[in-house]
């Protein structure tokens, strides 16, 4: 597990000192890929096991940090009006993400994205932005629903109550990972005493 600098897959508009946190597993290359998309908290202890834990699965997980260029504090107000117009650093920082992912040679080229929190509400908006698989936990749905729902790759969106497909999959790709993420959190809601 390694700390990357993605500052040279940043494209326009992207963060100048991006970086992330890459879980590879164990075993003989190619994998398959995910991008994670950490909470408001930022690319924490939390979020780097929630990688590991993918990479021993068998994904190739990148954790980007969407606060590299200067931490929660300064980031986080253009973070969150990312998410609501819908455009912005994050989408290029993700996209960022997703092509180093794709150009790895640890990596087959199909790439899903998982969020959590906020991060959630970014995978599900970043779905159509040529990723595999989407796995949307417990985020913050965008004003425009419609689109993104019609999302071509397949996806899950998790939330305190149920989860739900919000599409079909593309080319009959349907990760573990997107089970996996959805047992996770229906695991803590009922440790919270939410019901499924």
């Amino acid at each position: 597990m390694t700390h990357v600098d993605l500052g040279g897959a940043a494209g326009a508009g992207g963060s100048k000192t991006l970086r992330g946190y890459l879980a590879t597993p164990a075993g003989e290359s190619p994998f398959p890929a995910v991008v994670m998309i950490h909470e408001a908290f930022g690319l924490n202890d939390q979020i780097r096991r929630h990688a590991d834990r993918l990479a021993a699965a068998g994904y190739l997980t990148l954790a980007v940090d969407l606060f590299s260029d200067g931490g929660p504090r300064r980031c986080l107000m253009g973070t969150m009006k990312s998410m609501v117009t819908g455009k912005g650093r994050v989408f290029a920082d993700i996209a960022a993400a997703r092509s180093w992912l794709q150009a790895s040679p640890l990596s087959t080229g199909r790439t899903g994205v998982i969020g959590f929190c906020m991060g959630g509400g970014f995978a599900l908006l970043a779905a159509n932005d040529g990723f595999d698989a989407a796995s949307v936990n417990y985020g913050r749905l965008p004003r425009d629903l419609e689109p993104a729902l019609r999302a071509p790759a397949p996806s899950s969106r998790t939330t305190a109550r149920r989860t739900a497909p919000c599409a079909v999959p593309r080319q009959g790709w349907n990760p573990p990972w997107m089970q996996w993420a959805s047992n996770t959190t229906s695991r803590s809601s009922r440790r919270r005493g939410t019901p499924s």
